[in-house]
């Protein structure tokens, strides 16, 4: 599965995506309907083309194409910072294939960032002549710069951010409860113990340390065996989906997995602790 774009020649010039081997698409191709195509670095290890991919033939469904040209993988160390699409053929060529209809996307590259409502205006304008939208009608057509589309990703993040903040928050909490409730349940088992605690010498603050150590030894055995199969499931996902991300877990996140459990644990842990050290 790849996603393919029908680009113009002037796509490498706007995204600052230029060719590393080859060339990308002419007027010449759109006017002959070539079937040459340009992949990305990406396509071309997935495929196991040679490293020199121009002259490659590829398949497009069941309709040969010339490798052309070979281009960046992803935009990261570009102002743009997107990864475009796996492979790009010309417009003529595309319509031949589509069997909807179109969704166009322009692209504008302003000279000074100082004018960029007054572009912005001035292509609505021109968009909502061409078009001959009606009065009072919803536009056909949307426009975004590149900052609202940032904002629009990091507002996207941030929401899923806060829903995974909340259901961490009550998984804690639920955690909380249970550790609390197992450890009244052993108090209530263990008062014959407890007593002969006492009865060799044992304060109230021992056993109280007793069971806060119990909490914090349970918490981090729960915190490593979380971490250990969040990692296995991760790894999973990838042998089923070639093309999920690569997972990693850094040391921090476990770190703070273990102290927030061990925290939890403790404070979960003050009423059975002070429990057990009221008994006679």
């Amino acid at each position: 599965s790849v996603s393919v774009l029908a680009v113009s020649e002037s796509q490498p010039e706007l995204y600052r995506l230029f060719p590393l081997q080859g060339r990308f698409i002419h007027a010449s191709d759109e006017v002959s309907r070539a079937r040459v195509v340009v992949i990305s670095e990406a396509l071309k290890t997935r495929l196991n083309l040679p490293e020199n991919a121009c002259g490659s033939i590829v398949f497009l469904g069941s309709t040969a194409f010339t490798v052309i040209g070979v281009v960046p993988a992803k935009l990261n160390e570009t102002p743009m910072g997107l990864q475009i699409a796996d492979a790009y053929v010309s417009f003529a060529v595309a319509q031949e294939f589509s069997k909807s209809r179109p969704a166009y996307s322009f692209g504008m590259r302003v000279k000074s960032s100082g004018r960029m409502s007054e572009a912005m205006q001035r292509i609505r304008l021109l968009l909502h002549h061409s078009l001959r939208t009606p009065e009072g009608e919803a536009e056909d057509f949307r426009i975004e710069t590149a900052d609202q589309i940032r904002e629009s990703a990091a507002e996207i993040q941030n929401m899923i951010s806060r829903v995974f903040y909340a259901i961490i928050s009550i998984s804690l909490f639920v955690s909380g409860i249970s550790i609390m409730n197992m450890m009244l349940v052993s108090v209530n088992e263990r008062t014959r113990e407890i007593g002969l605690f006492k009865a060799l010498g044992a304060s109230q603050r021992l056993i109280r340390l007793q069971f806060f150590l119990e909490a914090a030894m349970l918490a981090v055995a729960g915190a490593c065996a979380g971490s250990i199969l969040g990692w296995l499931l991760g790894n999973l996902i990838i042998i089923f989906l070639p093309d999920a991300m690569q997972t990693s877990i850094p040391v921090w996140a476990v770190a703070g997995a273990v102290c927030i459990s061990v925290i939890i644990a403790l404070i979960s842990a003050i009423i059975p602790a002070a429990k057990a050290a009221k008994l006679p």
